[in-house]
């Protein structure tokens, strides 16, 4: 799950006034007159601030949702997963004290495998184990090796290389790992490689009309020696002072132009008419670095969001914003109490059926599954793309 911690642009200052958004200006500066470039820098000041603003609730949201997912969800899915446990030395028990013919003994230990698999692979009762060899046509222990050698060739055929040339891991996890951290060393090796050529060329070629870093640096000069604490003589303005010029050390380490805009604006160094009155090539550098910062961090929610579908089972295509984590929660927690009510429903049928052979042919045709090896490989490539 992607660290919950606030970021610098993100931690909250003890400023005596209170923090403006740069959007509360643009309704003043726009009218029928402003110019595209215009009409797009208030756009994606709008949006931006929308984006963080959602990712800031992200953050506050995350460690909540996990102290509750704790205290509320943990207990039903270790009930859930206990009855399961229950139904199956039930069923196998069942299966020992009644007379079934071959073909229903051969339908029991199908629906005991199908029904042990999961708690082995994903809850973890190993103790279990003994109970489905006896069922299955191999043992558990060979299963898994024989997964993991499919894995394998799974990966070495998504890193183009030959399974036989593998070095030994313990885990297919770890091997796809290694793998996946060379091939991010060769990228970052070329990615130098290439800066380094476009460097060159750069140097030999005229300067470039814009820097971004030059943009940054001048704004950010501007606002330092108005916002410097060191000469104020009045101690509340030299707090207030002192805050802003942390917000703003922040803000530029990290190349936040929404940011310094803001501090401009809370500054005094910038107001609507300002904005209404920007000339149009700073308007069009402002959009393109914009534009970048409100991609990183849209970017940042679909990671959040993937992250948290893949580690909390919480399906869907739409993005999941924070203030429907609580019903997500209230979601969760109805699947799993009417699992487990299912679950014990199950066990009284199983209590009561005249015959254990009537309990069997009332049981639904287990769907096919996807391999072991087909979800954990899907996973792992989850996993980098999340990281990249």
């Amino acid at each position: 799950m992607p660290d919950p911690t606030p970021r610098r642009d993100h931690a909250p200052v003890a400023d005596a006034s209170p923090r403006l958004t740069l959007s509360a200006a643009l309704p003043a500066a726009g009218n029928a007159l402003r110019s595209a470039a215009g009409a797009r820098f208030d756009t994606l000041v709008v949006q931006l601030e929308r984006s963080r603003g959602e990712l800031a609730a992200w953050r506050e949201a995350l460690p909540r949702w996990q102290q509750r997912f704790h205290e509320q969800v943990q207990p039903l899915l270790q009930r859930r997963d206990q009855l399961h446990a229950e139904r199956v030395l039930a069923l196998d028990a069942a299966g020992m004290a009644q007379k079934l013919g071959k073909s229903d003994r051969a339908a029991l230990s199908a629906q005991l495998c199908a029904l042990i698999e999961p708690l082995l692979d994903e809850a973890g009762l190993h103790a279990l184990k003994p109970l489905y060899d006896r069922h299955a046509q191999t043992c558990y222990d060979e299963r898994i090796a024989t997964s993991d050698a499919a894995l394998r060739a799974l990966i070495a055929a998504h890193f183009g290389v030959d399974a036989d040339a593998l070095p030994y891991l313990a885990s297919p996890q770890a091997l796809f790992e290694r793998l996946q951290q060379r091939r991010r060393q060769t990228q970052v090796a070329a990615a130098a490689r290439k800066a380094k050529t476009a460097q060159r060329a750069a140097s030999a070629a005229p300067a470039p009309a814009f820097d971004p870093q030059t943009a940054l640096r001048e704004l950010y000069r501007r606002l330092a020696a108005a916002l410097h604490p060191d000469r104020e003589a009045d101690p509340l303005q030299r707090e207030r002072k002192t805050a802003l010029m942390q917000r703003l050390n922040a803000a530029y380490a990290d190349a936040d132009l929404l940011g310094l805009l803001e501090l401009q604006w809370q500054a005094g160094q910038l107001d609507a008419a300002a904005l209404a009155a920007m000339v149009e090539p700073r308007i069009e550098r402002y959009n393109r670095m914009l534009g970048e910062q409100l991609q990183a961090t849209q970017d940042e929610l679909r990671r959040i969001d993937a992250a948290f579908k893949a580690d909390y089972a919480v399906f869907g295509r739409r993005r999941l914003k924070p203030e429907r984590l609580n019903a997500a929660m209230a979601e969760i927690k109805r699947a799993l109490q009417d699992e487990i009510d299912e679950l014990v429903e199950d066990l009284r049928e199983l209590q009561q059926a005249p015959t254990l052979r009537h309990w069997l042919r009332r049981q639904h045709p287990q769907p096919p599954q996807i391999s072991r090896e087909a979800i954990l490989f899907q996973a792992m490539l989850d996993d980098a793309q999340r990281d990249e």
